[in-house]
This record gives structure tokens, C-alpha cells and sequence, in this order.
């Protein structure tokens, strides 16, 4: 006896960040239990394909790479304040180079939308070079949001002294 089942497929590929614009349907295939496909043909299906609702986003610079050697710091920061109403907003915390030896820091602050979706509307990075063990130093970043934000999340690294180019 042999069963059947149905495929869905519609996945996004690599550095897509969902279905494009014209898309209006996904494709399923039929496959029996043992794997094989009945049909080469594809058969459309009459649902459209969910279009994520669209997001605006502000200004999102790069986070430097670090390298092999990064390690995470996210205990070393202390974020102060974070605007999350649309329009001008800030940014204010700490860092502390915890290490026994100089460091290269790396804090982005990423200001994340209320669709759910996880997608930032603003990423502002604050970057300083060869922080001597111990020190601790103030940053505040600011940026313009269109929507306001759920909330900020950190994304804080630190690599050896002479790192960041």
C-alpha cells in the first residue's frame, strides 16, 4: 500500500528576506511514502503566498568583524537609556574592558520593530581600539527611527588590541 503526502515549498534562498513582490502562489509536489514524486509537474496551489508587511528602517551601520579571536562582552556593558519612540533617539550606556590585557571593543545597539519579525529599524555601533585593561568607557549613539521600536538588543565583542583596521 502506498501513501502519499504533499510538499510545500517556498523557501527564501540565501540573503533573501522573504517572498518577492511577485510571488502570488506557492508550489506544492505531491511525494509517495517512499519519496518518489508521481508527477515531474508542480502543482500550483490557489493560496497566495503571505507577503511579510514592510518595514521601514533607519540608519544600520556595519559591525566590524573581529576575527577569530572576538569573544562576547555583553556582561561588560551597561546600557543607560534607549529611546524607542520614533524620531530622534539615543543611545547611552558603558563599556568595561574586563580582560588582562588591551582590548579592541565593538558595542552595536539594535533598535528592533514591533512587527515581530526581528527586524531592526536603526543599528548604530560605537568601536574604540587598544582600551587599556580595566578602563571603562561612556558611549552614546544616536540615530533617527521612522517607527517606534519594541526594544534595543546588544550585540557587544571584544578582540585583542590592533583588530579593528
Amino acid at each position: 500500500m502506498a501513501l502519499s503526502g504533499v510538499i510545500l515549498t517556498g523557501c527564501t534562498g540565501a540573503g533573501e528576506e522573504g517572498p518577492t513582490p511577485d510571488s502570488s502562489a506557492t508550489s506544492t509536489t505531491a511525494v509517495t511514502a517512499d519519496g518518489q514524486s508521481p508527477s515531474a509537474e508542480p502543482m500550483e496551489s490557489s493560496t497566495p503566498a503571505v507577503e511579510p508587511s514592510p518595514i521601514a528602517h533607519g540608519e544600520r551601520e556595519e559591525i566590524p568583524a573581529l576575527g577569530a579571536e572576538e569573544a562576547g562582552i555583553a556582561a561588560d556593558v551597561k546600557l543607560e537609556e534607549c529611546g524607542l519612540e520614533a524620531g530622534p533617539v539615543e543611545a547611552t550606556g558603558t563599556v568595561t574592558n574586563t580582560a588582562d590585557e588591551a582590548r579592541d571593543l565593538v558595542v552595536a545597539v539594535i533598535w528592533l520593530g514591533k512587527d515581530g519579525s526581528g527586524s531592526s529599524l536603526s543599528v548604530k555601533v560605537f568601536q574604540e581600539a587598544a582600551v587599556p585593561a580595566g578602563e571603562t568607557l561612556d558611549f552614546t549613539l544616536e540615530t533617527e527611527i521612522p517607527d517606534a521600536a519594541s526594544r534595543c538588543v546588544l550585540n557587544a565583542r571584544s578582540a585583542p588590541a590592533g583588530t579593528l583596521g
